[in-house]
């Protein structure tokens, strides 16, 4: 729990809190800009917020950088730490004196908090758990219809992933998105590698016409191997594994050499285009066409001229290179036809046979690495589907039960802080979208009502620890409701803050729970800093 904040620029120097209930107080004017909302904001500060710095920065203009030293209390034990205005992004811890001891990141230090106050397995930031229930007037969470609206723009979906991972459900369904990630990684990958042709593109039809040729294949080899005798003797030194590495190196090198001549003709026919126009050809244009730009032309076409030479350049190194290539991969070919004469010479005539075993096995190999190519594409998709649909059915399931959940949470708060029968808000909740609907009354005072107990709701129903309620969404609530609602954050275990004006017009019970839970009071003469810049021109 937060125990204690010191500012030298705060009218009562330290400012200590509650272990539950912590009540900023105004005054029976509902006299503005005495420093409630600023006390909330700097609490928010002090859990690791940057609004502050933003939201009131008069507060630093007119009082200059300052800094903070507050007391944290965790199973019995204290712990200090300072944080200025000058740098947002450190917090230093003390000793018992403020002394420093260490820096902090803000970051190690919201880390810290998150420990400390147990959330270790909730799958949030700290700042992300606590940061939408600190409504304090200048944060931008406080649209009664969007709830889980942590600033402007928020999006549903991400609003809906914190939810979940506050109710620490969220990892029901986050292996099957992670799967579904995984899935959709490979099935890009595999795409690009289809485009980029280093694996075969297979369609139903071929995969289903290579199974046939497969089998045909496969009958044929077995028909050679079992009528070998047919054969000269010396057909089994023939199929040896040397030459049918021989074969396929050869056939790679043709593949190589076919792709280069391709290249080398393209290049052959850009160096034999034709050349730029000629005067005698521009002077025959301006005879048709007495108004063209000629001189536009020609600068145009000089600069076409330019670039041609310097392609032609290019063009021609390019040819040189590849016929350099084509050279050696032609020598290696030979080299290869050399090596498989000698390996034929001794037999006798089984050419034919071991040309044909090879054509076969290759066939074969070919055919069935793309069948696996395509089986493997089939349960990439497969997988995608499957999860997909698992994951709508457990996220289905999963934001009904929470749903469910907070409805009835919402009834039975509504029922305990009205005296007249009230229509509570619903909440609606799925894997995409959400929406928080008003009863009929659409009164400022029912929507902010509304607003806090859906707070109310979520601080029960989790394990978030520190809630904050500005006066601002006080304002229109009526009296009889807000004194219920004194009760209702009275009865809570967990630290909260919120801040009041006008407590006279509450029931004397309410009365006394704010008094009593007052950790400052506010008024006209008595403001949280030391100097009133209110009235300065």
């Amino acid at each position: 729990m937060l125990k204690q904040i010191r500012c030298e620029l705060f009218r009562t120097k330290i400012i200590k809190f509650n272990k539950h209930l912590n009540v900023v107080l105004g005054d029976n004017k509902a006299t503005n800009s005495i420093g409630k909302s600023t006390l909330l904001m700097i609490v928010d500060f002090i859990f690791g917020g940057s609004t502050y710095l933003e939201h009131n920065r008069d507060v630093i203009q007119e009082l200059g950088e300052h800094e903070y030293k507050f007391e944290f209390e965790f199973n019995g034990e204290p712990y200090y730490f300072i944080r200025s205005t000058k740098n947002k992004l450190i917090v230093y811890k003390c000793d018992s004196q403020y002394n420093v001891v260490n820096e902090l990141s803000t970051a190690e230090y919201t880390s810290f908090l998150k420990n400390k106050y147990n959330l270790g397995t909730i799958d949030l930031s700290f700042r992300e758990i606590i940061g939408l229930f600190f409504r304090v007037w200048g944060k931008p969470n406080y649209f009664v219809k969007k709830p889980l609206q942590l600033f402007d723009k928020d999006i549903d979906k991400k609003a809906i992933v914190r939810l979940l991972k506050l109710f620490e459900k969220y990892n029901l369904i986050a292996q099957l998105n992670d799967k579904i990630t995984n899935e959709k990684e490979l099935k890009t990958n595999f795409n690009k590698a289809v485009r980029d042709e280093l694996i075969p593109n297979v369609t139903k039809t071929e995969f289903k016409k290579n199974s046939e040729i497969i089998k045909s294949v496969e009958n044929e080899l077995e028909d050679i191997k079992n009528n070998l005798l047919k054969y000269t003797i010396n057909t089994s030194e023939l199929v040896n594994k040397e030459l049918i590495e021989f074969k396929k190196e050869k056939e790679d090198l043709l593949k190589i050499k076919f792709r280069l001549n391709n290249k080398r003709e393209r290049l052959i026919s850009n160096l034999n285009q034709k050349n730029p126009i000629k005067s005698r050809q521009l002077n025959q244009l301006t005879e048709f066409f007495p108004s063209s730009n000629v001189d536009k032309i020609v600068e145009i076409e000089q600069f076409h001229t330019k670039i041609s030479k310097i392609l032609k350049k290019e063009f021609t190194n390019e040819k040189e290179h590849i016929e350099e290539r084509l050279l050696v991969i032609q020598n290696e070919i030979d080299e290869i036809d050399f090596k498989i004469k000698n390996l034929l010479g001794d037999t006798g005539n089984p050419i034919k046979v071991v040309n044909r075993i090879y054509d076969l096995t290759f066939q074969a190999k070919e055919l069935k690495q793309k069948e696996e190519t395509y089986k493997r594409k089939d349960l990439i998709q497969l997988n995608i589907t499957k999860w997909n649909e698992e994951l709508e059915e457990k996220a289905k399931k999963l934001t009904d039960d929470i749903s469910e959940l907070i409805n009835k949470e919402l009834i039975r708060i509504n029922d305990k802080v009205h005296i007249e029968s009230r229509t509570a808000p619903r909440f609606f909740l799925s894997k995409d979208r959400y929406s928080f609907e008003l009863p009929k009354n659409t009164g400022t005072g029912k929507a902010f009502i509304d607003l806090v107990n859906f707070d109310l709701a979520i601080f029960n129903l989790t394990r978030l620890p520190v809630l904050i309620h500005d006066s601002f969404l006080f304002k229109n609530i009526e009296n009889s409701s807000l004194s219920n609602l004194a009760k209702l954050y009275h009865s809570h275990k967990k630290q909260t803050f919120i801040a009041i004006d006008e407590i006279n017009k509450y029931d004397i019970d309410a009365q006394i729970i704010f008094k009593a839970n007052k950790c400052l009071e506010l008024d006209n003469t008595n403001l949280l800093f030391i100097k009133d810049w209110r009235e300065k021109s």
